[in-house]
């Protein structure tokens, strides 16, 4: 029985294990497509036609359209982050890069815009810093 049990509970952390790695490769591949879209500003135009365009695309420079396609693969890599580091180190260090993250315009333009792809887990958790970050300035 407690063979059973072992086995189990092995086959769980595998299983969660592999869904990770490939979430996480998933999304090393969505990083290395927002890189081309930020280094040729050509196909980042006609990539974000249509009704997935941004909501204040049309009124941001060439730069800020880059910027966003940055903070695009940015918070990508945070939601990475939330899931692959321990709590105190979200809190001790990755929490306060997104607080400086979250004084940004872009940003929070690309975080309001895209937040329907993330974790709500994770969305929860930059809206709180996100109100944090309002109370205090």
């Amino acid at each position: 029985m407690i063979s059973l049990v072992v086995l189990t509970i092995n086959v769980y952390l595998q299983r969660k294990a592999t869904k990770y790695n490939t979430y996480e490769k998933l999304m090393s591949d969505f990083s290395g497509t927002a890189s081309i879209l930020i280094d040729r500003p050509e196909i980042l135009e006609i990539y974000v036609k249509g009704k997935g365009k941004p909501k204040k695309w049309d009124k941001y420079s060439e730069a800020q359209k880059k910027t966003f396609s940055f903070f695009s693969s940015h918070l990508a890599l945070l939601e990475r982050v939330w899931f692959g580091v321990p709590e105190k180190d979200w809190i001790n260090y990755y929490s306060k890069w997104v607080k400086d993250l979250v004084t940004n315009d872009i940003f929070l333009d690309v975080f309001n815009d895209n937040k329907k792809m993330y974790d709500v887990s994770f969305t929860d958790e930059i809206d709180a810093i996100i109100k944090e970050v309002n109370k205090t300035s």
